[in-house]
């Protein structure tokens, strides 16, 4: 069936609302932690340069053009368009790299721990760096740091139990394997919750 291209100028969005939507995308299309990184990175640039703003068109803009310039099977204009139901979404596209010179740079926190781990390989990194990566990303002064400082502090943070990350990652964790098993299984969310509290309760006795 066709399909009107509806183009319609973006509506402004909060920054962590900017950079959810693109840790959203990239956990559903597994993409690289610096993938995501650079998504946020280019939005900030773009919104910056001449006063612009976030919206929900930018995220889907920005995490194509960082995709396409950092992954094997990157997020395409077509589903931008689709999944924001907005043209305006291809032009976004083309304003941003634009300001960006037409040069992407794919250089930050997760860089420099693969970089550090193995600077001859790209290891994998365990899901605990999507929800690292994602705090980091919501704190733009956070975001500039130094990379060798920002890993320094984790490594404190981390040797004290105060690095938020890992705790924000067995919540998301926990929740996914219910939400998979309340799916798969038929079950209602909250009996599923319920029983779960009492088999812990039962086994801490």
């Amino acid at each position: 069936m066709y399909q009107r291209d509806v183009h319609v100028i973006p509506i402004e969005i909060l920054r962590d609302e900017f950079v959810n939507i693109i840790f959203d995308i990239g956990l559903e299309y597994y993409f690289g932690y610096d993938t995501l990184i650079t998504a946020v990175e280019i939005g900030d640039k773009y919104v910056n340069f001449d006063h612009q703003y976030y919206s929900d068109e930018l995220a889907h803009a920005v995490i194509v053009i960082a995709s396409k310039a950092n992954e094997d099977d990157h997020y395409t204009s077509l589903n931008a368009k689709i999944d924001t139901n907005n043209g305006y979404v291809i032009s976004l596209e083309w304003k941003v790299c634009e300001i960006l010179g037409f040069h992407i740079k794919n250089n930050n926190f997760i860089t420099f721990i693969c970089k550090f781990l193995n600077p001859l390989t790209k290891p994998t990194l365990g899901s605990v760096f999507w929800d690292l990566s994602k705090d980091i990303c919501m704190n733009p002064k956070l975001l500039s740091m130094d990379p060798l400082v920002i890993l320094t502090v984790c490594i404190l943070l981390n040797k004290i139990g105060k690095l938020r990350a890992i705790q924000n990652n067995k919540k998301r964790v926990f929740s996914t394997i219910m939400d998979q098993i309340s799916f798969e299984y038929d079950i209602n969310i909250n009996d599923l919750l319920k029983k779960y509290i009492e088999i812990k309760q039962i086994i801490n006795i």
